[in-house]
């Protein structure tokens, strides 16, 4: 089974950063039968990431086409970013009966994506029935598991200023807000 989460709140602002976490399970029987399962062997997840997202280093720095996004989870990993095909992957090895593996990474959402947007993130894997490569072992794809991050508008700025440069007893005091809408994109 594969999971697939927004870290925190599913929302976030053109241009700011969010965390997606992935997990793949196998449970100790099967939800259908009942019947007890085995491990799943030489598993490779593959994430489906939206246009307008970019994964990014641990320092926030976008990751460039064939290089390595820092994957948190233990044990730790990486995964492979190809830009063309959007997707990252990563091998996990074998999973066992009754286990879960889960790791997140970072993106950074594109400065010009509009306010309402949702974006589907669809993550899946491919693992094999038996250890190593035996002629009897059968690959089987993972269902997908997805999870939606919603873009919101910008906050404005806000800022607050007194009348009063310092306080005495039963004096007045005028406080100024003031709200900047956020800039409009082009």
């Amino acid at each position: 089974d594969m999971m697939k989460t927004v870290v925190g709140l599913p929302v976030a602002a053109a241009g700011a950063f969010a965390t997606y976490r992935f997990a793949a399970n196998v449970p100790p029987v099967d939800p259908a039968t009942d019947v007890p399962v085995a491990g799943a062997y030489g598993v490779r997840v593959t994430d489906l990431v939206p246009a307008e997202l970019t994964p990014v280093d641990s320092d926030g720095t976008p990751v460039a086409d064939g290089a390595s996004v820092p994957l948190s989870g233990t044990p730790a990993r990486t995964a492979m970013w190809d830009a063309s095909a959007r997707t990252l992957t990563t091998d996990l090895g074998d999973i066992a009966r009754d286990a879960t593996l889960t790791y997140e990474y970072r993106v950074r959402v594109a400065s010009a994506v509009a306010p309402g947007t949702a974006l589907t993130n669809t993550v899946g894997a491919k693992f094999s029935s038996l250890p190593g490569t035996v002629p009897e072992e059968r690959e089987y794809d993972s269902p997908t598991a997805a999870a939606v991050l919603s873009i919101a508008a910008a906050a404005p700025a806000i800022t607050t200023t007194s009348t009063v440069v310092k306080y005495g007893p039963a004096q007045p005091i005028t406080y100024t807000f003031t709200a900047t809408p956020p800039a409009r994109a082009a």
